[in-house]
């Protein structure tokens, strides 16, 4: 398994449903292009993970849009915590790879946004998570 990670870690006071995290991700999924992430990103992504960038660095733009890299979605699992929420998403790559993004969201507006995301590329399909895993269960900073 090899893991790849966008910056992350704050955590702040909020209560999310089950049905804003598989939204959240949806409206990712469908609504930010690379024709519009940089008027967009900002609607999808927390300040806590997107701060700091600069927009018009086309590396960093091309992170933004880490879901381009998954083709098709096998299962997404959720999780909610009393001031947090977690996806895990399983699918398979444009090649095939197996992989899994594991991300966190926090909310900054009424909408839930993405605090943090890891990539993990994996070896078989029996390395898909059953459930929801935060990036920060495992990821030291």
């Amino acid at each position: 398994m090899v893991r790849l990670s966008l910056i992350m870690l704050f955590v702040s006071s909020f209560s999310v449903n089950s049905t804003t995290l598989t939204s959240a991700y949806k409206d990712y999924q469908n609504d930010l292009t690379f024709n519009n992430v940089k008027k967009n990103y900002k609607q999808i992504f927390s300040g806590v993970l997107v701060g700091g960038i600069d927009i018009n660095n086309d590396f960093l733009v091309e992170q933004l849009m880490f879901k381009d890299n998954m083709k098709n979605v096998v299962k997404l699992n959720e999780v909610l915590y009393s001031d947090y929420g977690c996806l895990t998403v399983n699918g398979l790559g444009l090649d095939k790879q197996l992989m899994s993004f594991n991300i966190e969201y926090t909310r900054e507006s009424p909408r839930a946004l993405i605090k943090a995301v890891d990539i993990l590329l994996l070896d078989n399909d029996e390395e898909f998570s059953n459930r929801a895993v935060c990036p920060k269960e495992y990821i030291i900073e």
